[in-house]
């Protein structure tokens, strides 16, 4: 099959599993704005029923001994702690209590999550937003799935985030309903709901995913990840099953152990993989003498794709001229610049150094060098200097790794940035993959303009 058949079938069969699962929503919150209100589809149907904890109306142990017996209790992740959420649930035993996501990453908490779900009965945690690679799989290998439940805070972000990793998941049918709906309908009392299976259609691997991690060292991740010693028959089975053909990886130790990242984790698994892995070598400005080392050995390398940096890691403004190296050494090799990009962020103080906006006297300086913002500009409010950069250097593109995850975020990209300047990417070992490729699937964009952004636009941009 082409890439084009395999993308049909895979966007038909998505969208054949999607209609027949028994969704219910747990998690619709009334008081979070879509961020892209143009784009607004109807949300999926939402639970009735649940209430839901307000600090305002008084305390968590006043809310869950008002739910006690009744209905399960939301808990938003951003207005409890920890200590405090186990000290209630403790005291209140006959309330149920369902973990929400708010509009930050629930990613690093995902072993305390597990913990949770495992020592207290009436725990249980909200999908939504929950998108470490591979979770449901994970959570299933842990005789856990039936504590979670479906939900997706739209209209603040896109449901096809939550509703992707259970579609394309490896759980039985009657796995994967419990999840989209019937746990929930079993706390609230209601029968299940078990339509006729559509079975998922196994396709070979055929996409590029053009931002990626691995890590060798499980320490340099502040969160469980799966890959940790990972040689390549396990990295192959993986992309096999999430349908990934060409992966770019960065060693998540490139930017505290520089000397190894490269020489002793990437290359050698490269090597393993043949065309299917490449590599970016990571510049940081902080050290030229040893960046410009490690760069002039890994470029002229196939297997190296490009080169990565990333201004808030490592504390420096994108515009700093420093980073002219990293542009002249990519105009030596001809090879492109990926760079982390983000908004400037009132809890995550160092992403104001990624700012896309900050990038534009390099790209005046070096127009034949290809530059991929990663992320997107990371959020919404990057959105204008996305479009004002996509729509005035032709040699700018973006990609779609992270936790990008707002509502309308692809159509967004598409009118402001153009189709031809988007690039399908995950950030795994961070994010799962399927997160934004059931995005994109469920998206009104074309057949045609989904196979540019999932194959063809890298292989234009990093010429593979």
């Amino acid at each position: 099959m082409d890439d084009l058949t395999i993308l049909q079938r895979l966007r038909s069969n998505y969208r054949a599993i999607r209609a027949a699962l028994p969704w219910l929503d747990a998690w619709q919150p009334d008081d979070v704005p879509p961020p892209f209100p143009e784009y607004n589809p109807p949300a999926p149907p939402a639970a009735r029923g649940l209430r839901r904890y307000h600090p305002e109306d008084g305390t968590l142990e006043y809310a869950a001994a008002l739910a006690a017996g009744k209905a399960p209790l939301l808990v938003k992740a951003t207005q409890v702690t920890f200590p405090d959420l186990e000290a209630v649930m403790r005291a209140n035993p006959h309330t149920d209590f369902i973990y929400c996501t708010g509009d930050r990453k629930i990613l690093y908490d995902f072993n305390t999550l597990m913990l949770f779900l495992q020592m207290h009965p009436n725990f249980y945690l909200c999908a939504a937003n929950l998108c470490n690679e591979t979770p449901c799989e994970r959570i299933k290998r842990r005789g856990l799935l039936h504590k979670l439940v479906f939900g997706s805070m739209a209209p603040f972000w896109d449901e096809d985030i939550t509703m992707s990793p259970i579609i394309l998941s490896n759980l039985t049918w009657e796995e994967k309903c419990a999840v989209a709906g019937n746990n929930l309908r079993r706390l609230l009392g209601q029968p299940p709901v078990l339509p006729p299976e559509v079975p998922r259609d196994v396709l070979p691997p055929f996409f590029t995913d053009a931002h990626a991690h691995l890590t060798r060292r499980a320490e340099c991740l502040p969160f469980p990840i799966l890959d940790a010693e990972w040689d390549w028959p396990q990295w192959r089975d993986l992309m096999d099953y999430l349908g990934t053909r060409t992966m770019f990886v960065t060693p998540n130790e490139a930017n505290r152990w520089p000397e190894e990242a490269s020489s002793t984790i990437a290359v050698p698994l490269c090597e393993q993989a043949g065309p299917r892995l490449a590599f970016f070598e990571v510049f940081d400005p902080r050290d030229m003498e040893a960046s410009t080392r490690h760069c002039e050995a890994s470029l002229p390398l196939e297997s190296c794709i490009g080169i990565k940096i990333h201004p808030a890691a490592h504390r420096t403004y994108a515009s700093d001229a420093r980073y002219a190296e990293a542009f002249r050494l990519a105009a030596k090799y001809d090879k492109p610049i990926m760079s982390h990009t983000w908004e400037v962020s009132s809890y995550n103080p160092v992403q104001k150094f990624s700012c896309p906006h900050l990038f534009e006297q390099h790209l005046k300086d070096f127009p034949q060098v290809k530059l991929v913002l990663g992320h997107a500009g990371g959020r919404p409010s990057t959105m204008p200097e996305v479009a004002y950069l996509c729509s005035h250097y032709p040699n700018v593109s973006v990609d779609l790794a992270g936790d990008y995850f707002h509502r309308g975020v692809i159509q967004a990209l598409a009118r402001n940035a153009g189709t031809d300047r988007m690039i399908f990417a995950s950030d795994i070992n961070w994010i799962d993959p399927r997160c934004t490729l059931g995005m994109l699937l469920q998206s009104d964009l074309t057949d045609n303009a989904l196979l540019d952004i999932l194959v063809n636009n890298a292989r234009r941009v990093y010429g593979k």
